[in-house]
């Protein structure tokens, strides 16, 4: 029984955990003087990364010209593309 209960916490946490996620303009969209500050996000383990697009938009519009918010958006971790379909915690776990 305590296994079990033990079992079901870990779950719980899992399920509803977050993960501290930071977002920067690259240095070739940005049309201003100074770089942006990053975006610093907690996410859920279950969300996707287009859930935050319009967020992410919104906080360097100011810095990045308006072709570049109207193109294509690419995220990367560690150089490496990330999938749009993952969850944040599955592509973080890998």
């Amino acid at each position: 029984m305590e296994k079990q209960l033990k079992s079901e916490k870990i779950r719980k946490i899992v399920w509803t955990g977050k993960l501290p996620v930071r977002f920067i303009l690259d240095s070739y969209d940005n049309a201003s003087l100074e770089m942006p500050n990053p975006i610093y996000l907690m996410i859920p383990r279950n969300a996707q990364i287009g859930l935050f697009i319009n967020r992410i938009k919104q906080d360097f519009d100011t810095y990045a010209p308006n072709t570049a918010l109207t193109q294509p958006i690419w995220f990367e971790m560690a150089g490496k593309p990330l999938a749009w379909d993952i969850p944040f915690g599955a592509v973080f776990d890998v």
